[in-house]
């Protein structure tokens, strides 16, 4: 892995569908509308600038450092009721694809 391993940082934020106690969460087809859009994108940058600044403390070439946050939901499940439908897992697994030879 070695330093190259800097350059292909993915983070998976799980339960994007609580971030605002399930307001603005459609449950009928598990997905965010209105302001937890926003929220959610809001999120993964501040995510991205941390790490990355964390990352590169220090660092003289930081050009080719690519931090990726990805909110998601894996779907839960209360007693009794059924599994609830996942929310962006292709995109989070579509990020690690992505990177895992790059």
């Amino acid at each position: 892995m070695g330093e190259d391993i800097k350059s292909r940082v993915i983070v998976g934020l799980n339960q994007c569908d609580i971030l605002m106690h399930r307001d603005y969460w459609e449950r009928w087809n598990s997905s965010p509308y209105g302001e937890l859009v926003a929220y959610m994108s809001d999120k993964e940058k501040y995510v991205e600038t941390l790490i990355h600044n964390t990352i590169c403390t220090g660092m003289s070439d930081t050009e080719n450092v690519n931090i990726k946050a990805v909110c998601y939901s894996a779907g839960y499940k209360e007693a009794g009721e059924k599994q609830k439908r996942s929310y962006n897992i292709d995109r989070l697994m579509s990020s690690v694809a992505e990177n895992i030879n790059a």
